[in-house]
């Protein structure tokens, strides 16, 4: 991943530029800067092309258009997922789908970490490399989890040929089917043509939810109390 938003390198080069910049032009010095930036990250997507982005990936890696000031919905960006090393076959790609909670138990099995797999939602996906012995299931998508439970969010599920999401409060409202296979980019709902799809998706995501773990949370006001006492401490509250 390119790191387009890197202000820190940015702000340095900005006040390097502005000290060697002539007093004639320096009314003009952050539209010349820009410009000089835009024709840099131009040059580093033409270097990247041959990942074959699409073109709203493209966009996204344009400044402006992936910060921390604009929101990314889920699966509008797919990562690819890189297999780097000894025993790794070359230029070989995978067709499973996987998801990012198989991330962490992929990186413990990798890196030898005692963890228990079997008490995690995620699964390691080094058997990747034997493809035929990898198990794909569905993967469980939700917009904004956990910020705020009386916000309007939408749940659903993806596999490798349908994406499916609904109204969280109700499978009534607001339902979207995607053919993945014959629209990668998601342009085209086709959830009225396709009624029986969309129940078969409804009853895998209904299933997911009923066997999914529900976590407990027994909040300690006096640990609460001094946590807080500690982060204003340090001038974080």
């Amino acid at each position: 991943i390119i790191d387009f938003e890197d202000n820190g390198e940015k702000e340095v080069l900005q006040k390097r530029f502005t000290k060697y910049t002539p007093k004639i032009i320096k009314p003009l010095k952050k539209k010349i800067f820009f410009a000089m930036e835009t024709k840099k990250k131009l040059s580093k997507l033409q270097n990247i092309s041959k990942y074959d982005l699409k073109p709203h990936e493209k966009r996204a890696l344009m400044s402006g258009h992936f910060s921390q000031d604009h929101v990314l919905f889920d699966d509008i960006i797919h990562v690819p997922l890189l297999f780097i090393g000894k025993n790794v076959s070359k230029e070989k790609i995978f067709s499973k789908q996987v998801s990012l909670i198989d991330i962490l138990p992929t990186i413990c099995y990798l890196a030898d970490i005692d963890f228990d797999y079997s008490n995690c939602d995620g699964k390691n996906l080094f058997p990747l490399k034997n493809e035929e012995v990898f198990q794909e299931v569905p993967t469980y998508i939700e917009s904004n989890p956990m910020i705020d439970m009386r916000s309007n969010d939408v749940i659903g599920i993806r596999t490798s040929n349908f994406k499916y999401f609904r109204d969280k409060d109700s499978k009534e409202k607001r339902i979207h089917l995607y053919d993945l296979s014959k629209d990668p980019l998601e342009e085209n709902n086709c959830a009225s043509e396709n009624r029986m799809k969309v129940s078969e998706m409804e009853e895998i995501l209904q299933n997911l939810l009923k066997n999914s773990k529900k976590v407990e949370y027994n909040e300690d006001n006096l640990s609460s109390n001094e946590i807080e006492n500690e982060l204003r401490k340090m001038g974080y509250v």
